[in-house]
This record gives C-alpha cells, sequence and structure tokens, in this order.
C-alpha cells in the first residue's frame, strides 16, 4: 500500500501540471478548438488519475522523498477523505433523486410526445428512455445508467425550442456522459485533495455542455443558431435549487452562459490539426509522467548516534570504517583479543557471541543510513559462517548504490562499497 499512495501523489502533481498548462491554453484559444476536441482531452486526464501506475525510469527528473513514518499517516488520511468525499456525492444524489422520484410524473401530451418521438428518430435512438415532467427542477436534464429518464421543468416550452432542448439531452445519451461523469466524480473523490482536480471538471463540464451544443449546431443556419441560443437564455431565467453530480444539465451556470452562446453564434472553422496535436502532446506527457515526477519513502536517519552495543566493551558510538577512528578502535580490540587469547571472532561458539548479544537487523539498517546521511534500503541479508556474523545491507540515495557489511554484535562498518547506477 505504501507505493500505491506514493505513486498516487506522483500522479496528483503531475497531471496538476497538465491540468494548468491545458487550462491556459484553453482561455487562449477556446474559440479556436472545437469543444470535442476539448472534452476528449479532459476525458484522458479523468481516466488517467484513475490509474496512478507509470512507466519509471531509474533517475527522474523531479523526486520528492517522504519520511516513511510519514507515508502510513498519509494512507489514513487519504482513505478518510476518500471515504468522506465519496459518501458526500452518494448521499447527495440519492436524495436528489428520491426528490425527483415523489414530485414526478410521466409525460402523456399527445403534442410534446409527438415532438420527442421525432427526436428520438432523427438520432436513431432505440433505448426506451422515460419523458417526465418535475416540479422540482428547473432545468432540463438527463437522469439515471441503467434505466434513464429525461426530466423537464414545469415550464411551458415553444414547441421548436422544445425540440433542441430535448435533442440536447439526448445527445448527452449518445456520448454516454453520464459514464463519463461518474469517471469524473471518482476522480474527485480518489483526488480530493487536490483542488485543481475540480478545476479540471468544471472545465470538463462545460466542455461536454459545448460539445452538445456543436453536435446540434454541425450544420444549423444562423436562425436555428439564434433561436438556440434563446433557448439557453429561457431556461437560465430561473435558477435551479436542486442538483446532483450524477446527471447532465441543460443549464451549466451563469458565468458559463456567455462563452456557451458566444459558440453557438460562432460559424468560424476549428484548427482541427492543431487541437489534435495537443491531444497527442497530453498522451505523451501522461505516459511519460513516471519519467519525470517520482515519490519515495526514506527511512530518517538517527540523529542522535544512538551507541550501538559490543560484547567485548559494554557499548562504543557508531563509527564509519572509512576514518582513522575506527581503524585505531579495530587495531585496538585486536590488539587486547590477542593479548587476553580471547579473540571472539575465532570462537564461534562462546558464551559472549550468542544469538541474543546480536544487534537487530533494524539497528544495523540505521548504521547504514546514518553512514550515507539518509536514503533507502533495499535489500539485507544475515550471513553466518565459522569465524564471524554479518549483516550485507544494500542500500540507494539518489543515483547511487552502497552495498555495507556489518558486524552483527559491535554494530562496526566491516567494509562498504559505493557505486552510481549510470556507471
Amino acid at each position: 500500500m505504501n507505493s500505491w499512495i506514493l505513486s498516487l501523489f506522483e500522479t496528483s502533481i503531475s497531471m496538476t501540471v497538465l491540468i494548468v498548462i491545458l487550462y491556459i491554453a484553453g482561455m487562449l484559444f477556446i474559440s479556436k478548438f472545437a469543444a470535442k476536441w476539448r472534452y476528449f482531452i479532459w476525458i484522458m486526464i479523468a481516466a488517467a488519475l484513475l490509474f496512478p501506475f507509470r512507466p519509471k525510469t531509474i533517475r527522474p527528473l523531479i523526486t520528492f522523498e517522504i519520511p516513511e513514518q510519514y507515508v502510513m499517516y498519509s494512507l489514513i488520511i487519504w482513505a478518510f477523505g476518500f471515504l468522506v468525499s465519496l459518501g458526500i456525492k452518494l448521499a447527495n444524489y440519492f436524495r436528489f433523486t428520491g426528490t425527483a422520484k415523489r414530485w414526478r410524473s410521466e409525460i402523456t401530451d399527445k403534442e410534446i410526445l409527438d415532438i420527442y418521438y421525432s427526436v428520438l428518430s432523427k438520432h436513431h435512438i432505440t433505448k426506451e428512455i422515460t419523458l417526465y415532467e418535475c416540479r422540482s427542477v428547473t432545468t432540463p436534464m438527463l437522469l439515471g445508467i441503467r434505466n434513464p429518464v429525461i426530466l423537464l421543468p414545469d415550464i411551458e416550452f415553444p414547441p421548436d425550442e422544445l425540440a433542441l432542448i430535448l435533442e440536447h439531452e439526448l445527445i448527452h445519451h449518445t456520448h454516454k456522459d453520464l459514464l463519463i461523469k461518474i469517471l469524473s466524480i471518482t476522480a474527485q473523490s480518489i483526488h480530493w485533495f487536490n483542488p485543481f482536480i475540480y478545476l479540471m471538471d468544471k472545465v470538463m463540464q462545460s466542455d461536454c455542455e459545448a460539445y452538445c451544443d456543436e453536435s446540434i449546431l454541425v450544420n444549423a443556419d444562423s436562425g436555428t443558431r439564434q433561436l438556440y441560443g434563446e433557448s439557453i437564455i429561457g431556461v437560465i431565467r430561473k435558477q435551479n435549487r436542486y442538483k446532483t453530480a450524477f446527471s447532465t444539465a441543460f443549464f451549466g451556470g451563469v458565468k458559463d452562459i456567455k462563452r456557451r452562446l458566444n459558440s453557438v453564434m460562432n460559424k468560424n472553422k476549428k484548427w482541427n490539426s492543431l487541437a489534435a496535436f495537443i491531444a497527442f502532446f497530453s498522451v505523451v506527457c501522461i505516459l511519460s509522467s513516471g519519467l519525470l515526477f517520482s515519490a519515495c519513502a526514506v527511512s530518517t536517519p538517527d540523529a542522535s548516534n544512538t551507541p550501538v552495543h559490543d560484547t567485548n566493551r559494554g557499548t562504543k558510538p557508531e563509527t564509519n570504517a572509512d576514518t582513522p577512528q575506527n581503524e585505531n578502535i579495530n587495531n585496538t580490540e585486536n590488539t587486547n583479543n590477542e593479548k587476553d587469547g580471547n579473540n571472539t571472532d575465532s570462537l564461534p561458539n562462546d558464551k559472549a557471541r550468542t544469538d541474543k548479544n546480536m544487534i537487530s537487523a533494524e539497528k544495523a539498517k540505521k548504521i547504514v543510513l546514518n553512514d550515507i546521511g539518509g536514503g533507502k534500503i533495499t535489500a539485507y541479508e544475515l550471513e553466518r559462517d565459522d569465524h564471524m556474523m554479518q549483516y550485507e545491507i544494500e542500500a540507494m540515495k539518489g543515483d547511487t548504490e552502497y552495498d555495507y557489511s556489518i558486524d552483527a554484535f559491535s554494530g562496526t562498518i566491516l567494509g562498504k562499497e559505493s557505486e552510481s547506477i549510470f556507471d
């Protein structure tokens, strides 16, 4: 689970950079790119947020080191936030659908149904989608995945406007926008801690509505475009009191209206080739994000440099075998052992060198991490022979690998080697 939460943070950071770039590009060139392309790019990013694992390189451009003890805390906090975020969204959905079911009634008006069936026939939709009038909503919307329904507010629409409104909601059905909303909501819940994901969702839903507008008006004349714009304005005269994330809405928000109306009346040719290039660029960024960013858990070195138990002298401070001080200690120890005729390295069965007097593997790891100043342990093993017992420990810091031999009783560094992974 530690590697999963680290991959989640990597993905959230890398996708944030891409979201900011695309948001700025959209603000600058929104009138030049078709909403279809913008919407498609946001769908790719939302999908990428659900799958945090990416191809990785040994040496990414940027590495974030997170203390190992914080990783588990982060996992617990993330899980709590995920459950709260998803729980709130589900609670709002069930509350909304419950209210809608109480206040809805199936439409039986022949004139409205004739318009509705003509739109269904135009788009070759055979799935049964029931049409309801609902007093608890103030904007037309599509609701439901398995059994979709269209809810119309208790407003009398002119026949030509009603046809465009119904077509808009049915286009949502053909585009599978409710499934894509679930994708976006899941991404929000997983990355609840990242405010840029909410920005992505807002822009994504705006482009979703614009894509529906474009699909309806692809070959429309100026008169139809003007009528469609008037339909949008007519719907927003009443604010929507109830809404849910698991539905589409003909009206996306007051701030979004100006942009939608400009897009509706814009008949200029879009830059499809450049939009396709940006989509390709986004795919490359998503796949290569693991090569640019990496997060790893590192053990915090023991700043207190705690003494290590030595069976010959009680305790001694941990030292580096490469320093003169450590060499003098080792020489002194060997001289004393020779004088006393009690060289413990040559007497494996001596009571002074029993397993209960060994230092722990965790202590041996700390000695290594203290010596290299951080990093992480990649492998370790306790080796036994007739003359000594020692820990063989492998560690990594940055782009350098380390191999250490640690005396299992004294904690003395018997030897160490280092090598760059690029050599």
